[in-house]
């Protein structure tokens, strides 16, 4: 399902898939504003026979700022994908591979993480992916 959100994200914002949007990790040459999607551990899959939720995926978005970029425009890009993302219910990701995923979709919202060892501003935030059946 990364691959789906992710396109779900590079088609509806600002951000460019391989440039300033990235799926797993940052390549080390990069250097720019930019996000990156991360699977996390923990989730479930459904056994309710009676629940149309399949399952539930979790993400972080980790939004990187430039070496020396404010903190607020670090913060500002951040807040697009939160905004785009957040309680967004019954949602159609793009079809990547096969799979169709309908899903709803809850995230916290961005908390500043700190900076990192090239002194650029740093914004996490917890997604909650909820499956639906198709």
């Amino acid at each position: 399902m990364i691959k789906e959100l992710t396109t779900y994200i590079n088609t509806n914002t600002t951000l460019v898939l391989g440039t300033t949007l990235f799926a797993g990790e940052i390549p080390v040459k990069t250097d720019g504003l930019c996000v990156l999607i991360q699977e996390t551990p923990g989730g479930d899959r459904n056994t309710n026979p009676y629940s149309k939720d399949v399952g539930t995926t979790l993400f972080h978005i980790i939004t990187r700022g430039n070496a020396g970029a404010g903190y607020f425009t670090n913060r500002d890009l951040a807040y697009e994908v939160f905004d785009l993302l957040n309680a967004k219910t019954q949602v159609t990701l793009p079809v990547v591979d096969s799979t169709t995923y309908v899903v709803n979709i809850y995230c916290t919202p961005p908390g500043y993480a700190g900076r990192d060892e090239r002194h650029r501003a740093t914004h996490v935030s917890y997604i909650s992916i909820i499956q639906q059946e198709v």
